[in-house]
């Protein structure tokens, strides 16, 4: 389960990462898109209960509201739904939820590198 957590990090952090060639000339646009509200999906509000968790949600979903040009946006919010699906499943057993402290600070820590393309800082 734990490997598992890690890899899901790595290709989230690997899913930023792959656009920061492409969005670096748009990483100095400061302004925010009228999109944002868009890019979240319904989940976006809920919280996986794990602190490290949920800020990390948090900054990730501002950065990408406000910071990553709509191009790449989809993808990346995709790679993350599909991680914040995995953390909610291991959030349901006592174990999963101890795990998902580490799983996140890792997660963050590899993230990143790629989101600071875009001017964002987690």
């Amino acid at each position: 389960m734990r490997s598992t957590l890690l890899v899901l990090a790595v290709l989230l952090a690997c899913a930023a990462c792959k656009h920061h060639d492409a969005a670096a000339p748009a990483a100095s646009d400061s302004s925010t898109s009228s999109t944002t509200a868009s890019s979240s999906s319904s989940s976006s509000g809920e919280s996986i209960g794990v602190p490290e968790c949920d800020d990390y949600l948090s900054a990730y979903r501002d950065c990408l509201a406000s910071k990553v040009p709509e191009a790449s946006r989809a993808e990346l919010n995709e790679a993350l739904e599909q991680s914040v699906a995995t953390w909610r499943s291991a959030a349901a057993s006592p174990e999963g939820k101890a795990g998902l402290a580490v799983a996140c600070t890792q997660a963050r820590e590899a993230a990143k590198p790629g989101v600071s393309a875009y001017g964002c800082s987690l």
